[in-house]
């Protein structure tokens, strides 16, 4: 029979054995795991900072020259988090197991530009297949341009392997910036990384591990928007103006994600204004001469994306060096995940069409042509009366019951259009139910002067189920851009699930400090404004 793997002994939470497994691996002084390279011989493992901002961490062959002083590598680290899931994903690699690693994002991680030759993944991606020549490496990248993460918690199973190993994901520019904690830039990423987490969908024994293969591992990257520019001279955004990272640090605390932060990285050598940080623009060329925001990096950017990742895993294959897998790792491998913090609206996605799977829903069309726009496929229509019929089921079948024990299977789903939100030529957009099912009719305005992006994002109605439900998308004549272009990239059919349980004593809904203390009130708090209330205020609420 063949030896147990690390997703083996993890089920079976066997630490001695993944002990003795890394300690076969890594062969180091002393006795202790760390130093062997990969093919068993000992070598010297440096830890981060050696001479010359060289590393080469336990059991990795290839060496890391870092252009990044250590000082900006050491500031990335925002979360260094619960490690236990990416250690499990190295002692794979150690092991020279099939590993499989992906990436959801915008974009910048999808690095769709020739002139970026794959980006900072790829790179990234390139090392690991160097640093362990002899594991069985993956990669799938599923970022998707011009979207956010309400747009990836609905097509995960479409843009990512379900089995894979480790997930990083990046929306800090992608989603809106918002001053509330529970907005919906929050709450979705945080579904989202629930969902992955979780498994995606993966079959789970009763302990909720994976029957097959590990808890996936996630990294979260925060990207930054360093600046604008009038196309002369640049000005940078104040360190606390960035407040999705300080959002989803949040999130990555009370899950325990790693999370890597580029404006931690690199904000303090900007403002020092010295070497490669003495101009923005060798990393963040900006788009033409207008005020833009400096968000899309170029080669050299990416390569610093990539060095921030290497780093982070670097760090955790010292930790390995030291200590190998401990038993608080197992128990943080196979813990269970805690009840929502935000996201108190859960769902399971049933199925889901883009791209060129959404032709084989369409029964009519009028005026729609399924063409590029914007460098992505969809259905895009630009005149007033323009129409989409799609048939699709919106029924739970046996499979999606079983493993929604708690939901209400018979009632109704949630039917979610991915259209495009722009702040320049966008018209008005209606569904309704016509055939097999029952909906109420819904508009959405796609027109958003208010905010200079264009991405695709989901828009709900709640329908009653059946195996051919019907639904027609129309062009409405009222328009707020005085033009009437409605695009649609993705379909979605998702089960709303009921609220976990949560302890007795906490008090969900209320006390949660949602707002910066920047105008309006909290909810829980009262109508105060721009000031935390006394600690005895607190203590006295009901």
């Amino acid at each position: 029979a063949a030896p147990p793997g690390v997703a083996d002994l993890v089920r079976s939470r066997d630490t001695d054995g993944l002990y003795k497994l890394l300690a076969a691996r890594l062969r180091g002084a002393a006795g202790s795991v760390g130093g062997g390279g990969p093919d068993g011989s000992a070598t010297a493992g440096q830890l981060p900072g050696g001479p010359g901002n060289v590393l080469r961490p336990a059991g990795a062959a290839e060496v890391w020259d870092f252009a990044l002083p250590e000082s900006a590598l050491q500031q990335s680290l925002l979360f260094q988090g619960n490690t236990a899931r990416v250690k499990a994903v190295l002692a794979k690699l150690l092991n020279r197991e099939a590993v499989k690693i992906g990436i959801v994002g915008g974009s910048v991680s999808a690095a769709k530009e020739p002139s970026l030759e794959g980006g900072f993944f790829k790179r990234f991606t390139e090392w690991l297949l160097r640093a362990f020549p002899s594991a069985k490496l993956s990669t799938r990248n599923g970022a998707v341009e011009g979207t956010p993460s309400d747009f990836m918690e609905r097509m995960l199973s479409l843009q990512m392997d379900a089995d894979a190993d480790l997930v990083i994901v990046e929306y800090a520019l992608n989603n809106r910036p918002t001053e509330r904690r529970d907005s919906d830039s929050v709450k979705s990423l945080e579904r989202l990384l629930r969902a992955i987490l979780a498994g995606m969908g993966r079959p789970r024994d009763k302990d909720g591990l994976p029957t097959k293969g590990l808890p996936t591992a996630v990294l979260l990257l925060n990207l930054w928007r360093c600046c604008t520019t009038d196309g002369t001279q640049h000005r940078f955004k104040r360190y606390d103006q960035e407040l999705l990272d300080d959002h989803f640090n949040v999130l990555s605390q009370y899950y325990g994600i790693p999370t890597i932060s580029m404006r931690n990285a690199l904000y303090h050598a900007y403002m020092q204004g010295s070497g490669m940080f003495d101009d923005p623009k060798k990393l963040f060329p900006p788009a033409g001469s207008s005020v833009v925001t400096m968000t899309h990096p170029n080669r050299a950017g990416h390569q610093v994306i990539a060095e921030l990742l290497v780093y982070a895993f670097c760090a955790v294959l010292s930790q390995m060096q030291a200590h190998g897998i401990t038993q608080g790792d197992m128990e943080l491998l196979t813990a269970p995940l805690p009840p929502p913090l935000f996201a108190h609206e859960l769902e399971d996605v049933l199925r889901a069409w883009t791209r060129r799977d959404m032709k084989n829903i369409v029964v009519a069309n009028q005026g729609f042509r399924y063409t590029v726009d914007g460098g992505k496929m969809g259905f895009v229509a630009t005149e007033p009366s323009s129409s989409l019929r799609l048939r699709l089921s919106t029924a739970v079948d046996t499979a999606q019951r079983a493993r929604n024990a708690g939901a209400d299977a018979s009632g109704h789903v949630l039917l979610h259009l991915g259209l495009l939100k722009s702040y320049e030529h966008m018209g008005v957009a209606s569904v309704a139910c016509v055939s097999g099912c029952v909906c109420e009719k819904h508009e959405w305005d796609c027109n958003d002067a208010s905010d200079p992006t264009s991405q695709t994002h989901f828009h709900t109605v709640r329908v009653s189920q059946s195996k051919k439900c019907e639904v027609l998308l129309d062009v409405l004549p009222r328009t707020s851009s005085g033009e009437n272009k409605v695009v649609l990239r993705g379909v979605a059919v998702a089960l709303p699930l009921p609220l976990p349980s949560y302890h007795p004593l906490l008090d969900v809904h209320g006390s949660n400090p949602l707002r910066l203390g920047v105008g309006g009130g909290s909810p829980g708090l009262g109508n105060r404004t721009n000031k935390w209330p006394p600690i005895s205020d607190l203590e006295n609420q009901p």
